[in-house]
């Protein structure tokens, strides 16, 4: 069976991890120059961003939390994080997304779409 799986993010690294256990062909088409989606860091000036890379931090599956872990190896920093996102004069605990549900409907939605738009 040939597979295709669109974005190199966690789901398609892992599907493609999956498929290739069980000796499957399959191609990862990735439109950025890097897989890894909102797991990616970005290092400026001896500082580390992360695009978004608390999925695995606040994964609350101990198995999921097991398996990403192993799959990354030494390709991983532990650091205690206490972080926010200014956001229209407020501070929103990081990562945002988990503090959507605590804006007003409409700029729940706006963001939710301005991410799904990119």
């Amino acid at each position: 069976m040939n597979t295709g799986i669109l974005g190199g993010g966690l789901t398609g690294l892992a599907v493609g991890y999956f498929l290739k256990q069980h000796g499957e062909s399959f191609e990862i088409l990735e439109k950025e120059r890097e897989c890894g989606g909102l797991m990616r860091s970005l290092q400026h000036d001896g500082f580390t961003f992360d695009y978004g890379g608390s999925h695995v931090i606040f994964s609350k599956d101990m198995e999921v939390l097991r398996f990403m872990l192993d799959l990354l190896e030494k390709n991983k920093l532990k650091k205690r994080r206490n972080s926010k996102v200014m956001y229209k004069g407020r501070l929103i605990k990081y990562p945002f997304e988990n503090g959507l549900s605590g804006l007003p409907k409409h700029e729940n939605f706006e963001c939710l779409y301005s991410f799904v738009k990119k």
